[in-house]
């Protein structure tokens, strides 16, 4: 009777895998018996249990962070909910009333709303329009120009009066 190669590759296999697994359970015993011949030293000396206790006090730690970021997640889902929920009452609030489709503007009305707006300058909605100087310099400005004007008359008439 012959054998087949594929079943003697799989025992070939199977076995590799059996002694690798044996090595290693017994260097994990081995290891397990310096653990345990120096465990009773190791758990009491002082630098284990002081780092115990700072193992402990970090394990608190992070139980709280963790709690803090839940809800710091928890408020943010909220917010995006509040703000999507904003953003649809925005979009609903912009939209444009129904206008009948009837409704047609000529250009003759819309040259004599420009017209009765001013000559040159078309008004648009939402623009803001900036002054380049601030209103109380320009009131400071033209009462100097007056103030001048009246001098120059009155310097004027004076060189006329001295003239006669």
């Amino acid at each position: 009777m012959k054998s087949n190669p594929v079943i003697d590759s799989v025992k070939k296999n199977m076995k590799r895998e059996f002694r690798k697994s044996m090595e290693k359970l017994q260097s994990e015993m081995r290891d397990y018996e310096l653990y345990k011949d120096n465990y009773d030293f190791m758990m009491y000396s002082p630098i284990v249990q002081k780092l115990r206790d700072e193992i402990r006090f970090l394990d608190n730690r992070v139980d709280e962070l963790q709690y803090a970021n839940e809800q710091l997640s928890n408020e943010l889902k909220k917010m995006h909910k509040n703000e999507k929920r904003l953003n649809k009452k925005l979009k609903q609030s912009r939209r444009k009333e129904y206008v009948p489709e009837s409704f047609t503007v000529s250009d003759d009305d819309i040259a004599v709303d420009t017209e009765i707006i001013c000559d040159n300058l078309v008004a648009e909605e939402h623009i803001v329009y900036e002054l380049v100087e601030p209103p109380e310099e320009i009131v400071v400005e033209e009462a100097e120009e007056a103030e001048e004007a009246e001098e120059e008359a009155e310097e004027a008439e004076e060189a006329e009066e001295a003239e006669e």
